[in-house]
């Protein structure tokens, strides 16, 4: 049976499957869901994907959401051992830290086209947005200033992924030449099958987007970042396993709860973000990205808690991290991008506007985004257990740090029975009582800044 994948031109992660199919020669029917028609809220297509996004493939009755996910998983079961996505833990390591990497450049190009599709008179993207945008440029220009590619001498789906979002901002009016090293890359990527085809689809939203809003990107704020400093991922001498931590941080409690349920001797250190430690001088030497969580295994570096728990499950052939059924790993790595773009993008558009910019007053938005998350976490528990199926996997311990943070701000999860029975059992994993005091911390932070109840 021919892989089917449902598709729509205009969207980045839908180009990214396609440039990941035409690189590894598949045979597939392309089925475009209209999003601007509202066909991806008709009750057949939300039957393939409760949360009605593109892209989606159905292989032979196998179904997969997220596009990332996707990638993983055609190299796995089509090329396994492919140089697209290698098996060695630590090549494999550094592709999936791009990719994750690359969800903060979706959302940030994402925060600057999105509003053509939701308003009648769309602002024109702020500074503060271009800034964020630019930002996003020259740390990618910095992955690829020691090497041809994102991770490598070899091109792999870390590049695929990042192209879509690359393509579609350039299409947009961003002016890439700015950037020597990312413009090179670029040049180079003209060589990879599907690049003309994702060229096309970039370009025609950009024209709809210009034609509304003309370039906002011939002038935009000055924006220094850490990228001045070196990223290799190399450091000069070696160390043992430490993890750089902050025990208030969503993610961080992400890879301590893997830490602990892979049973690992690690050096933990937290480094107090609200006092500045990520940004001293010895701390960007190590990531220039200045963020938590870090791992440092001796020589080899590592950031995006997702691919650091993805990279310490797999050093240990860990069963939270299956390796021989090709879909079940699929599935776990389909809610690991579900938890980075949906569930941590919901925690965060609550909380971060309180502790960065001194709001005080959630909106009701941010509030509502909430409510519609754990009502789609719910919905995935209806078939199974645990979140990848019916054994507990590192998928249900990236959920916890976010879904343990929002029980911890006084939301009633009797309204979500089935996820109120998951995270009940959750209390008797390893960590468990670590990741809530974290998440209690936060909660009580959040109440200390709010003129209103944390929930209501």
């Amino acid at each position: 049976m021919v892989l089917k994948l449902y598709y729509l031109s205009a969207s980045p992660p839908s180009r990214a499957v396609l440039l990941g199919i035409r690189n590894l020669g598949l045979e597939v029917d392309v089925i475009t869901v209209n999003l601007f028609k509202g066909e991806h809220l008709k009750p057949e297509f939300k039957n393939l994907n409760p949360v009605h996004q593109v892209p989606v493939i159905d292989d032979n009755g196998f179904i997969l959401s997220e596009s990332r996910a996707i990638l993983g998983y055609l190299v796995n079961k089509f090329q396994p051992g492919s140089t697209l996505y290698p098996t060695d833990a630590q090549r494999r390591a550094i592709i999936d830290q791009r990719m994750y990497y690359d969800i903060n450049v979706f959302e940030r190009n994402a925060a600057a086209i999105r509003p053509i599709f939701r308003e009648p008179n769309p602002p024109r993207p702020s500074d503060i947005i271009k800034a964020k945008i630019r930002e996003s440029m020259e740390t990618l220009d910095g992955f690829v200033s020691k090497s041809l590619w994102f991770a490598g001498d070899l091109p792999t789906i870390a590049d695929l992924s990042i192209l879509s979002n690359v393509a579609q901002i350039k299409a947009c009016g961003y002016e890439l030449s700015r950037h020597q090293n990312l413009n090179r890359w670029y040049g180079i990527c003209k060589s990879l099958p599907g690049f003309e085809e994702n060229e096309r689809g970039a370009i025609k939203l950009g024209e709809v987007y210009q034609s509304r809003m003309g370039n906002p990107f011939e002038t935009y704020l000055c924006f220094s970042v850490a990228c001045k400093y070196s990223h290799s991922l190399v450091m000069s001498r070696k160390l043992p396993m430490v993890l750089y931590h902050n025990y208030i941080s969503p993610p961080s409690r992400m890879a301590v709860l893997a830490v602990r349920n892979l049973a690992l001797d690690i050096d933990i250190r937290n480094l107090d973000i609200y006092k500045g430690d990520q940004n001293t001088h010895e701390y960007l030497q190590i990531n220039p990205l200045h963020q938590v969580p870090c791992l440092v295994h001796e020589n080899f570096v590592l950031t995006e808690s997702r691919a650091i728990i993805m990279y310490l499950a797999s050093l240990t052939d860990s069963p939270l991290y299956p390796t021989s059924d090709l879909q079940k790993r699929a599935l776990v790595d389909s809610r690991l991008f579900f938890d980075a773009t949906n569930s941590f993008v919901a925690v965060k558009n609550f909380a971060r506007p309180v502790l960065r910019s001194g709001v005080k007053k959630v909106p009701s938005a941010a509030r509502e985004d909430i409510k519609i998350l754990l009502n789609t976490l719910d919905s995935f528990l209806d078939k199974s257990e645990w979140f990848a199926g019916d054994e507990m996997t590192i998928a249900d311990l990236a959920i916890l740090a976010s879904v343990g943070t929002i029980k911890c701000w006084g939301v009633n999860f009797k309204e979500f029975p089935k996820l109120n029975g998951w995270f009940e059992k959750c209390r008797n994993l390893p960590g468990f009582s670590e990741n809530q005091e974290g998440s209690q911390a936060l909660a009580e932070k959040l109440s200390k800044l709010l003129e209103e109840p944390l929930w209501k």
